[in-house]
């Protein structure tokens, strides 16, 4: 059983899902870890499946493809279940890792008692923008507890170190799209002990995708409110949590509040 799972959502991006893989394939250190791509692209005998069946010599890497498309959040909890690693990191498959990805999170895991550990990001536009030396940042720890996600989500998927039993606080909810993470995210830091790594060692993609759409940008600022509204009232801060109910209902009334 290695003792990390790389877990790449994919969907139809073979061009910069190789580059995803080869940047895991790149770390440097000796580390037992895994990589786990799972396609939402049913159909077979794509460009896809075409090129991961180039890594088949790979006795690390494993490629499973959906029967039907089961959405992005579906994908996403499908990897954790899938994945064999006492922690699981998701990268998103246009996203990349550095070289001292695993150097840096194995250091930090033996220093906390941690649930899941989140790093710093950096923006990049392609894989050639990331770094080959240490990443940015001071390398600090720093124990993130519920107030701190009041605000917006502090923590980011691409690098997410979780330790794969804790999946079991319910995964990603399909009616927090598209802030599912966010969601998931705040319960880790209610429930369990999450930990911020301040250190450059993943790298976000910006590129035209999903998240840029118009109905996503809306979905985003609503879904994000009414997250707000229950982190507030687990804060028990009831006074503020209502003030922004009724923000938001004065602009969407026919939306109503879920539980966290």
């Amino acid at each position: 059983v290695p003792e990390f799972s790389f877990f790449v959502p994919t969907y139809l991006r073979a061009v910069t899902l190789k580059e995803t893989v080869d940047s895991i394939l790149s770390m440097e250190g000796a580390h037992s870890y895994e990589i786990l791509v799972v396609d939402n692209n049913p159909q077979r005998g794509d460009e896809t499946e075409l090129l991961m069946a180039g890594y088949s010599g790979l006795g690390n890497l494993r490629y499973y493809k959906n029967s039907s498309n089961i959405g992005m959040v579906g994908n996403w909890n499908r990897g954790y279940h899938l994945s064999r690693g006492r922690w699981v990191v998701m990268v998103h498959d246009d996203d990349l890792v550095g070289p001292d990805f695993l150097n840096e999170v194995s250091s930090a895991l033996q220093k906390v008692d941690a649930d899941a550990l989140f790093s710093r990001f950096t923006p990049v536009r392609s894989a050639s923008d990331v770094p080959s030396h240490k990443g940015a940042g001071s390398g600090k720890l720093s124990r993130k507890r519920c107030s701190s996600v009041w605000n917006g989500n502090d923590f980011n998927v691409v690098g997410s170190v979780l330790r794969r039993a804790v999946v079991a606080v319910g995964g990603f909810r399909e009616d927090q799209y598209p802030c599912a993470d966010y969601g998931f995210f705040a319960r880790m830091a209610f429930f369990r002990k999450a930990w911020m790594l301040d250190s450059s060692i993943a790298f976000y993609r910006v590129s035209e995708n999903e998240s840029l759409r118009q109905e996503t940008l809306d979905g985003f600022m609503h879904v994000c409110h009414f997250l707000r509204i229950q982190i507030l009232e687990k804060l028990r801060c009831p006074a503020a949590s209502e003030l922004h109910q009724d923000e938001i209902l004065s602009v969407h009334p026919t939306w109503s509040e879920g539980g966290m």
